[in-house]
């Protein structure tokens, strides 16, 4: 049969694991104001810098349109 509970037996052990857990605790808190901070700091920042442009290149709409048309009209002449 097991031995009965006293409060020594309860509390000899978890005294040094106390120590740890409020280590750790205090870690992660820590860890997560720092991780905030960062973040604000970054989200605050003016960005100076220009954009930057993907391509020069942009599409001639006339040319696109008549091609467009003129597909249509052929298709459309070929039919009647």
């Amino acid at each position: 049969m097991a031995s009965p509970l006293n409060s020594e037996t309860l509390s000899s052990e978890p005294e040094g694991h106390k120590h740890h857990f409020r280590l750790a605790y205090g870690v992660l808190a820590l860890a997560f104001w720092i991780s905030l901070a960062i973040f604000v700091l970054l989200i605050a920042r003016p960005n100076h810098s220009k954009p930057v442009a993907w391509s020069a290149w942009k599409p001639d709409t006339q040319g696109l349109l008549e091609r467009g048309r003129s597909a249509c009209a052929s298709r459309r002449s070929t039919r009647a």
